[in-house]
């Protein structure tokens, strides 16, 4: 199998666990906001008669800086360069490759994943070389 091949099918792999992973988080943080945007809508109601948006507009702008933090679609357009989700990911895949660098438990599971993976696509390819 052309190491091509195998680069881009990992780079897919990883790419669509680094997603969900967003997705799962961003879920949270969405569930987590709509009674906070509600409890925030009703104390300020309640208790800042002047300023009723006082605690909304809290709630407004941690909704937006946890929005970036996650960076859900890949936003390359951040003004700022705070701290990402993206962040903690690349310090996991440097941890991962010094393990398989290593030749630990890593590198022997990505062979062996890699090994199954070509095995299932061989069938496929010798079916195109006969059409």
């Amino acid at each position: 199998m052309p190491e091509e091949i195998r680069k881009r099918r990992w780079q897919l792999i990883r790419d669509s666990l680094v997603f969900q992973g967003k997705l799962l988080i961003d879920g949270f943080r969405d569930f987590l906001l709509v009674p906070a945007a509600m409890g925030a809508t009703l104390l300020g109601l309640i208790t800042h008669p002047r300023e009723p948006d006082y605690y909304f507009k809290r709630v407004i702008s941690w909704g937006k800086k946890s929005e970036t933090w996650i960076n859900l679609f890949d936003s390359r357009y951040q003004a700022d360069k705070s701290p990402q989700l993206d962040d903690l990911v690349k310090i996991a895949e440097e941890k991962i490759r010094a393990e398989y660098a290593r030749g630990g438990l890593t590198a022997s599971m990505k062979d062996a994943i890699d090994r199954s993976m070509d095995k299932s696509r061989k069938p496929k390819a010798a079916e195109k070389n006969q059409e």
